[in-house]
């Protein structure tokens, strides 16, 4: 293997684990698995070549596809989107259809899925039945009520003491028991 090829696994997939040892039945199911991808990656016409397929360990993966896109691209279109999701869920139905049962392997791959379906109908509208529609909340902290009446009063009067020196005016915080020289 190139020099070149070993250090764009290396950054994709982590170092080589070659001290992890895995029993034969577990990587006929690794290799199931990832075949599972590379088929479905093959067949869907968005999908991007398969460049890839092993199930040597590197990182925290028992094994991996790699599919590398053939040119540069500045927008994905809701097939494409889907074809993608179907490669990654393709480990999982080989399993399936192989087996009869799932494993914990496809846990990260249902969690990519999962993450870009959510994304294509928050983000960039493309449900049918929402139609175009961004639902995408805004990224602000949010601070929990405290249950404590005390706290409750501390941090409204934090807000007002915030509010009023953003503003100019005076506080309004009470003046008694503060010593004044």
């Amino acid at each position: 293997m190139s020099e070149f090829q070993e250090a764009l696994e290396r950054i994709v997939a982590g170092p080589e684990r070659k001290s992890r040892i895995i029993s034969d039945a577990e990587k006929a199911i690794i290799a199931y698995h990832e075949g599972g991808h590379a088929v479905v990656q093959r067949i869907l016409p968005k999908c991007d070549p398969v460049a890839k397929v092993t199930i040597i360990s590197r990182g925290m993966a028992l094994g991996y596809t790699m599919a590398l896109p053939t040119e540069d691209r500045y927008l994905q279109s809701k097939t494409e989107f889907e074809d993608k999701i179907a490669g990654l869920l393709g480990g999982n139905v080989a399993e399936r259809l192989v087996f009869g049962d799932t494993t914990t392997g496809a846990s990260n791959d249902i969690e990519k899925a999962t993450d870009l379906a959510r994304r294509m109908v928050t983000e960039f509208g493309m449900s049918d039945r929402l139609g175009p529609l961004s639902l995408r909340e805004a990224r602000r902290a949010r601070v929990p009520r405290p249950r404590d009446r005390r706290a409750a009063e501390l941090l409204r009067r934090g807000r007002e003491a915030r509010s009023t020196r953003r503003s100019g005016r005076s506080s309004t915080m009470p003046t008694s028991g503060r010593r004044t020289s």
